[in-house]
């Protein structure tokens, strides 16, 4: 196997350091049982998924640039997709501080 330039390999480390030992195992055991050519093949690769409270909270990380950046709208809406996701992290101080921030932010309707 050509070296690859870990720059540009979307694998995860831990995935690549994983295939590497596989692949020198399954060498080893290939040299002992007398077998001239054996070819590895990767385990497929299974993107994690974010749970919903993962989601949530990199929503709220978002919020929060957002209402730095005085972006209310976009603050508002993070917060709300995050509200659905996680209703229960809407009681952080944090979250209801960068609510009202928004909040007053806006424009009277």
């Amino acid at each position: 196997m050509l070296p690859k330039n870990p720059r540009l390999d979307p694998t995860p480390l831990e995935l690549r350091i994983a295939n590497e030992e596989e692949e020198e195992c399954v060498g080893v055991l290939a040299k002992e049982a007398g077998v001239l050519s054996v070819r590895a093949h990767p385990a497929p690769t299974v993107a994690p998924t974010a749970t919903p409270a993962e989601r949530a909270s990199e929503l709220r990380k978002q919020a929060f640039e957002a209402c730095g950046r005085g972006h209310w709208n976009e603050c508002l809406a993070r917060l709300d997709e995050a509200k659905t996701l996680d209703p229960a992290g809407e009681s952080d101080p944090e979250v209801q501080a960068a609510r009202r921030r928004a909040m007053s932010g806006l424009p009277p309707r």
